[in-house]
């Protein structure tokens, strides 16, 4: 399913050219209907197929709603905005969760969850007649069309995207693994059953809306380098620990880790729409995307490996957290600072819209 990630870049790079509203619409309502094909599957085959088209599209609907968020706010609430849209994907990912009470219950009962998104197309259909284009995209726009001699797309700078790049791979070789083996790490190595995992996901996560929030609000404040970098810190230190824990300490680490570590999301996920012109925004966050699944695929390979041959999955994610560490460093001494600082002063060939 990964693989899909490919197909979301060329959606994204369809952003820069026909509008951030149109791409974002189509593909929320297509992403809902394509996910439901999944209910009526015969095989793998089947399932793996309409779920790879699935999670392409609902990637460009993440990815295109940080966009048009960072191009529609000011500049002292970038963060901010970001940690919202964050805070509200998050709370919908983790009711997912309670698909786990009922997927065992009988035979076929699994198919319920792949048909649950279809209750979102018509709130979809309602949002879309209100939903504007962005002013910044509009005004790139109408300056294609007045002015000949203006290049129709802008160079992206390949030193920001190499930059970026290396910081999502880093971050999600750690992120992946120690959301994708929780579940199985819970009920194989802590013996859970799945109601107590569904439990233990929404009591330990739910948490993590506050520092998802918070993060946005320092990140404004404060900077992006110095909030991040406490947060992947803060965050990886207590996932490490809730993995080599047993009882009421794995409870509070894993709370620890969700605060803590959210803090860094919205200061790090801002970078993405901020560090390219208009032209070229959607196109360069789909390629980071790309990076990004790359990271996550060689984390959980790593860590599935690693696992069989350190004593588990907790040993396995000590060992993996080097890569965050390394990534605290790249965001202290090589990222930009953003904070309050318009999009047009970050993106020179910006600077006439």
């Amino acid at each position: 399913m990964r693989v899909g990630v490919l197909l979301s870049l060329g959606i994204m790079a369809l952003a820069d050219k026909h509008g951030r509203r149109r791409v974002l619409v189509t593909c929320l309502i297509a992403s809902c209907a394509v996910t439901a094909l999944g209910a009526a599957s015969t095989g793998m085959i089947w399932l793996g197929t309409s779920q790879t088209f699935a999670r392409a599209l609902s990637t460009v609907v993440v990815i295109l709603i940080a966009v048009v968020a960072a191009e529609e706010m000011p500049a002292g609430t970038r963060a901010f905005a970001v940690s919202v849209v964050t805070m509200t994907a998050a709370l919908g990912a983790g009711l997912c969760v309670l698909n786990l009470v009922y997927v065992d219950t009988a035979l076929g009962a699994w198919r319920i969850a792949y048909l649950v998104p279809l209750l979102a197309i018509y709130p979809c259909l309602r949002m879309a007649r209100r939903l504007p284009e962005t002013k910044r995209f509009e005004s790139r726009r109408l300056r294609n069309a007045t002015d000949t001699n203006l290049p129709v797309t802008d160079r992206i700078n390949w030193h920001r995207f190499a930059m970026l790049a290396i910081g999502a791979f880093l971050w999600s070789l750690f992120l992946a693994p120690a959301a994708q083996f929780l579940n199985e790490f819970l009920r194989t190595e802590r013996g859970f059953s799945g109601i107590l995992i569904a439990v233990f996901v929404l009591a330990t996560n739910t948490p993590g809306g506050i520092g998802i929030v918070i993060g946005g609000k320092l990140a404004d404040k404060h900077g992006r380098r110095v909030i991040g970098a406490i947060g992947i810190a803060g965050g990886v230190l207590f996932t490490v620990i809730s993995y080599l824990s047993w009882g009421w300490p794995l409870w509070l680490a894993s709370v620890a880790a969700a605060v803590i570590g959210a803090i860094a999301i919205p200061a790090l996920a801002v970078y993405g729409p901020e560090l390219f012109p208009t032209s070229q925004r959607g196109t360069a966050n789909g390629g980071l995307q790309v990076v990004a699944v790359a990271g996550s695929s060689l984390g959980l390979l790593t860590v599935g490996w690693l696992a069989d041959r350190v004593g588990g999955i907790g040993q396995a994610m000590a060992i993996v957290a080097i890569a965050p560490a390394l990534l605290v460093l790249v965001v202290l001494f090589w990222f930009p600072e953003t904070a309050r600082r318009e999009l047009e002063d970050l993106n020179p060939a910006d600077q006439a819209i």
